[in-house]
């Protein structure tokens, strides 16, 4: 997707864990490794990104929790969703969104460099990695 590219969804797009490398896209119902991120340290690396806040608090419920980040006309709304393991793992978060590409790639890389195995997810099931989101058809 072209950096210039407008990046706009109502949550049909996410952030999940998978493996911690990805050599390609990669369908995720084909996903055989994941790595488990525990919920509070998703949530605090979101937060830690410049610009991020939060909007509701784990303290109401995990599954309500939301943060946004705004610039200018830009903003990425992010939640949470869990996986039914015996720590309620983070499952994804689904996205919100109407900004630039180079905007969620910035928020990517920041995630990625904190958790490696985060990637990408599009409405069609398929994990990105950074080289197919970038290359997409705008």
């Amino acid at each position: 997707m072209k950096a210039s590219a407008r990046f706009q969804t109502q949550q049909g797009w996410s952030f999940v864990p998978g493996p911690l490398e990805l050599a390609r896209p990669i369908n995720s119902q084909d996903v055989k490794d994941i790595v488990l991120y525990p919920l509070a340290e998703i949530a605090e690396s979101f937060l830690s990104y410049p610009g991020m806040r939060l909007l509701t608090s784990p303290a109401v419920s995990w599954l309500r929790w939301q943060a946004r980040w705004e610039s200018d006309r830009d903003f990425i709304e992010v939640g949470m969703t869990l996986f039914d393991d015996k720590n309620q793992s983070w499952g994804g978060s689904p996205i919100s969104a109407d900004c630039s590409a180079s905007a969620i790639e910035a928020l990517w890389s920041h995630l990625q460099s904190r958790h490696q195995g985060i990637w990408l997810h599009d409405p069609d099931c398929t994990m990105h990695t950074h080289e197919s989101f970038s290359a997409m058809a705008v």
